[in-house]
């Protein structure tokens, strides 16, 4: 009877991101059950569904006056100021601190360890939290437990060691005017967090004039001038280490809590047509040997579409039945989604051409920053110079440039979802070989509506 009631409840939906930038929906129905005790008091049920395959139930621990549960699976609060009207309120309170909890301990947990204990321990977790003392010079202790426990793909890695060591030289840059000062949980609030990301926005004058903080933080450099997008992104990996903490118990708030990281802007994106692809693949790159092997590679992947970073990684086994198959790495820590994009002619001539190389990579791949290069100077060579319009990543205003001076690895999974979408239209088809989620938010920037389509549209009114 019970699973009835769960079944008719209505369901909270409560979407999160996980670190690894894979959206996933987690839903927790409350229902009450029917035992009741001698005060007519029944305890709180919950229901939680992460997934047709994670579905679990458990008790919530929390007691409520049976006259005082809607039909709607909510608590009646009444409008008279009375103490029943207070302890409603505290149990309401509780209620929806108990089912944020669960979704932030979910964010954090192994998707692929979930059981019903897991469900039942968070609730204990909750109810009864070990909240362990904090030293004032544990923060990167905290933070290298974080990495550990996370265990991040290469990519992710690399991004979130970055924001380790803005940290670090946050640290130092506060100590010259501080040299006690060390940087600790206490530390940050959300007025703090805004003093950080002002030292992000500044960091490269900064460190102009203090030079020594590179030297001592290793792999650091002057950074270029940061956009909104790259320190919003910064600031969103923050904010999962502090999310962790509070979920390991390390922490009982986070700073994020009252401090809004500022979303993303993003223009239409661009990308050149198939003629101009050939092109760049026809032009004579005889006399520029590395320029040519680096032109196949950027052409390669215009046909599969793949980021920069699962190319790189490819394999001679990832080519099987004349298709490329791979996992795509931001998904590989939530659920891991198999790619499968079948190979063309050229794709196929491309591999063929580099078949005897020596080494298990599918082509003779170069360093990423090298491969950048390259593409700019390809495209320079080849004479694809026209004006593209794209947002200015530090003044977000729209502006007009060159294309060959922006070219980059990832205008060739643009041109590769681009071109198809005008073919097909079809984003979940074109999803499955790009290797996003199907209804990825992030998709739909690569959906160009352009005037070819708008003219199929208009020619519907004839």
């Amino acid at each position: 009877m019970v699973d009835i009631l769960l079944t008719e409840c209505i369901t909270f939906v409560f979407s999160i991101k996980i670190s690894n930038l894979v959206d996933v929906m987690a839903t927790v129905v409350f229902s009450l059950s029917k035992r009741v005790d001698d005060l007519d008091n029944a305890e709180i049920l919950i229901r939680f569904c992460a997934s047709r395959e994670n579905i679990f139930r458990a008790k919530s621990g929390i007691f409520v006056p049976t006259n005082r549960w809607s039909k709607k699976n909510t608590i009646t609060i009444p409008k008279i100021e009375t103490p029943e009207r207070k302890k409603l309120l505290e149990t309401e309170k509780k209620l929806n601190e108990l089912k944020t909890f669960i979704l932030e301990r979910f964010e954090v947990s192994d998707k692929k360890s979930l059981t019903k204990d897991w469900l039942v321990n968070t609730i204990d977790g909750f109810h009864n939290p070990i909240i362990e003392e904090v030293e004032t010079t544990n923060f990167f202790k905290t933070f290298d437990r974080y990495i550990e426990k996370k265990q991040f793909s290469q990519g992710r890695q690399r991004a979130v060691d970055v924001v380790y060591r803005m940290l670090k030289r946050y640290e130092l840059h506060l100590q010259k005017s501080n040299k006690h000062f060390t940087l600790t949980f206490e530390y940050f609030t959300s007025d703090t967090l805004f003093e950080f990301e002002k030292y992000l926005r500044n960091e490269q004058e900064y460190l102009k004039g203090d030079k020594d903080i590179i030297k001592n933080i290793a792999k650091s450099r002057i950074p270029k001038l940061r956009g909104s997008n790259t320190i919003s992104t910064k600031l969103r990996m923050l904010r999962s280490f502090f999310i962790w903490c509070k979920s390991e118990g390390i922490i009982e708030t986070s700073p994020f809590e009252k401090y809004k990281v500022i979303s993303e802007v993003y223009g239409t994106p661009y990308y050149i047509t198939l003629e101009e692809r050939n092109k760049i693949y026809n032009h004579d790159f005889s006399k520029h040997k590395e320029l040519s092997i680096q032109r196949d590679i950027f052409i390669f992947q215009c046909h599969i579409g793949c980021r920069v970073g699962d190319l790189m990684k490819l394999k001679k086994q990832n080519l099987i039945n004349g298709a490329i198959e791979y996992i795509a790495s931001k998904t590989k820590e939530g659920n891991p989604i198999t790619v499968r994009v079948p190979l063309n002619a050229t794709a196929l001539e491309i591999i063929n051409r580099y078949a005897e190389h020596i080494g298990d990579s599918l082509l003779p791949f170069s360093s990423e920053i090298e491969y950048n290069l390259a593409i700019k100077k390809i495209f320079t060579m080849a004479k694809i110079t026209r004006y593209v319009t794209r947002i200015n990543p530090l003044t977000r205003e729209p502006e007009q440039v060159p294309i060959n001076t922006i070219a980059s690895s990832h205008l060739a999974r643009r041109t590769f979802i681009g071109n198809l979408y005008k073919q097909i239209k079809d984003p979940n088809l074109i999803g499955s070989m790009s290797g996003h989620v199907e209804g990825s938010k992030a998709f739909s920037r690569y959906r160009d509506i352009d005037d070819d389509i708008k003219s199929e549209v208009v020619n519907l009114l004839l």
